[in-house]
This record gives structure tokens, C-alpha cells and sequence, in this order.
């Protein structure tokens, strides 16, 4: 940023990266007949360029929690299975919606898989 007559200015520049393999894996996945939705609280103009660098079918973008949970509803009443992956918080309510749900996040698996009373 900087100082320009008493405001300021300042240009931001976001690079769309994915993990090495996604567009193979998406790929994979249509091969084997299912369909690829994203569901995200990015902006639009960063989802769609994702979505179209790996591949995915359909893009919703700008969603709050309970947006995304009304697209898999949406999704279920047109018959189809929903596998939901989601590494937040603001995933939950959508994990839980969908038929499966596959939870991503930065603690080790261990730890979730230890009963309670070993904290």
C-alpha cells in the first residue's frame, strides 16, 4: 500500500493454486460418472478460475454456511448422493447435510481418533 494524498491505495493479487494431482483426481472422478460441485465462501471471479483449472463441473461461490448446506439439499432432492469434503468450521453444518461426510483440517488424525479421556 501506499500513501496517497491523505488516503490510501493499494493493489492485492491473489494466485489460484491448487494442490498438485487435483486435476487428475477430478478427471478420475468423471471417468468414473460423478459429478464435481465446489462450494466456497471465495469470491467468485477466484472460484471460477479454480473450478476451470481443475475441472470442476459446477461452482458456487460466496456462499455463508447455511448456503451451502441449501445447495446439497438441492442436490439430494434431485436424487443425487452427496460427498461433502470440508477443512473449516463454517463446513460443518454442510458435512453434516451431505450423505458423506469427509472432514480436512490441520490437527494430526490421531488425536481425533483417541478417546476423551486421554486429553
Amino acid at each position: 500500500m501506499r500513501r496517497r494524498t491523505g488516503s490510501c491505495s493499494g493493489q492485492w493479487r491473489s494466485r489460484t493454486c491448487t494442490r498438485p494431482g487435483t486435476a487428475r483426481a477430478i478427471r478420475r472422478l468423471h471417468e468414473l460418472g460423478i459429478h464435481s460441485v465446489l462450494l466456497t465462501g471465495d469470491n467468485r471471479p477466484v472460484a471460477e478460475a479454480i473450478g476451470r483449472q481443475v475441472g470442476i463441473d459446477e461452482v458456487h461461490a460466496e456462499l455463508l454456511p447455511g448456503e451451502k448446506v441449501e445447495v446439497i439439499e438441492r442436490l439430494q432432492t434431485e436424487g443425487r448422493t452427496v460427498a461433502m469434503v470440508g477443512d473449516g468450521i463454517n463446513d460443518a453444518p454442510a458435512l453434516v447435510q451431505s450423505d458423506v461426510g469427509i472432514a480436512l483440517g490441520a490437527e494430526p488424525t490421531w488425536r481425533w481418533s483417541r478417546p476423551a479421556w486421554c486429553w
